[in-house]
């Protein structure tokens, strides 16, 4: 690169976070001849240096994602507004949010929205939902899928459907549900992340149960728990401690399995002939364990092939995603942090990575909570981990600066 080229960058960089400064500092509500000149000016740069980008690309970027700054802002602006701010959002009745979300309020430019429109603009960043009156249950569904954070926006409590697609998309989201959320709610939140217990308002025990079935450390979350609550605590804990601990029972009744199975999905191998009932609550909580069952009945076949053909959907997905992200960030060539879901036994954490051919590179141990391994190719080492049900989050050792 020649040294024009590069100074020219560095200034057109420069530039750009001036103005963007110049906004912020400033508050503008409406733009000014000083505004016009500024918002056009930086569109011109941005054409002659990258004329690849469309006038409705310039025009959002040059006003930071504002649309009071665009002049005469079409219905294109805000969806590409929306488009470059995804995950933005302010947290209902945050004391420390004066301004609102300025990008999803981007959304009420759009004069009398057609259900097409709506939907489109949730799939761009699913708070929009809050300025859409008197949303539809495909569009609280849309929204809440997404992100279940998303579910604020309501006040008053949707149906069944939607608040379990919340807490499944993210469990803390069951916080956010307005009124007392129903039983089956609250055991799905914790069901799918233990700790979520300690967010929810005078739990009963069922709920508490399930929150320990889920994660161990729910229990620290429990005031004054009972004896029952204490004996399941200790249960569990013999569970993950024995891996065979399903053989040493005699003539377990179908109801103890169920119970053993649900906290311990990978136990189903050890079971001779398993019933369907049995064979679909492995599955419901590892869908990888059809491999490892023979004769699995037709349902189980439809609920294994399902599960992993949205499993291979996803790799493909993240390969796309991780190979963008990658390309320019920094992290230490080869090393990858691994994380893996509660109450998931060391053993069963080795045997995931062994499976892989990855090396561990320290000897192993959790260091903060993440497993440190050595890989060759880090996009797809990535997303084959996180394919695993047993993994909870795998990503480079970036490289943090501190300035």
């Amino acid at each position: 690169m020649s040294t024009k080229k590069y100074l020219t960058i560095i200034i057109l960089v420069l530039l750009l976070v001036s103005v963007s400064a110049y906004l912020v500092t400033n508050k503008v509500k409406n733009r000014t001849p000083k505004d016009n000149f500024v918002i056009e000016y930086v569109n011109d740069v941005l054409e002659s240096h990258d004329p690849i980008l469309s006038k409705v690309e310039r025009d959002v970027i040059g006003s930071q994602g504002r649309i009071n700054l665009i002049e005469n802002p079409t219905d294109e602006h805000v969806f590409e507004i929306l488009r470059r701010h995804p995950d933005s959002y302010v947290r209902r009745n945050d004391p420390f949010s004066k301004t609102g979300n300025i990008y999803t309020k981007a959304f009420t430019y759009i004069k009398n929205p057609t259900e097409e429109q709506k939907l489109r603009a949730i799939s761009l960043n699913p708070h929009v939902l809050e300025h859409i009156k008197d949303p539809t249950e495909e569009m609280m569904l849309k929204a809440v899928s997404i992100d279940g954070n998303a579910i604020q926006w309501l006040d008053y409590q949707p149906n069944l459907e939607v608040m379990l697609a919340a807490v499944r998309q993210k469990p803390s989201s069951v916080r956010y549900i307005y009124g007392k959320p129903p039983e089956e709610v609250l055991i799905e939140a914790v069901k799918n992340e233990g700790k979520v217990l300690g967010k929810i308002r005078e739990p009963n025990e069922a709920v508490m149960f399930a929150a320990i079935d889920s994660d161990l450390e729910a229990f620290e979350a429990i005031e004054n728990p009972s004896e029952a609550i204490i004996i399941e605590k200790e249960f569990v804990e013999q569970i993950l401690v024995d891996q065979n601990y399903i053989q040493t029972l005699a003539n377990p009744t179908e109801e103890e399995l169920l119970h053993i199975v649900s906290i311990d999905p990978l136990s189903v191998r050890f079971i001779d002939n398993p019933t369907e009932a049995l064979q679909l609550v492995a599955l419901g909580r590892n869908w990888m364990v059809g491999g490892m069952i023979d004769n699995l009945t037709t349902k189980a076949v439809e609920l294994y092939e399902s599960s992993k053909n949205e499993a291979d959907i996803r790799y493909e997905k993240c390969l796309e995603e991780r190979n963008e992200e990658y390309k320019n960030a920094e992290y230490v060539p080869g090393e990858l942090l691994v994380s893996f879901v509660s109450n998931t036994r060391t053993a069963d954490q080795k045997a995931v990575i062994d499976q892989l051919f990855f090396e561990i590179k320290e000897p192993f141990r959790s260091i903060n909570g993440f497993i440190l391994i050595n890989v060759k190719d880090l996009p797809t080492a990535v997303c084959e981990l996180e394919k695993n049900p047993l993994v909870k989050n795998a990503s480079p050792n970036f490289i943090a600066h501190f300035f």
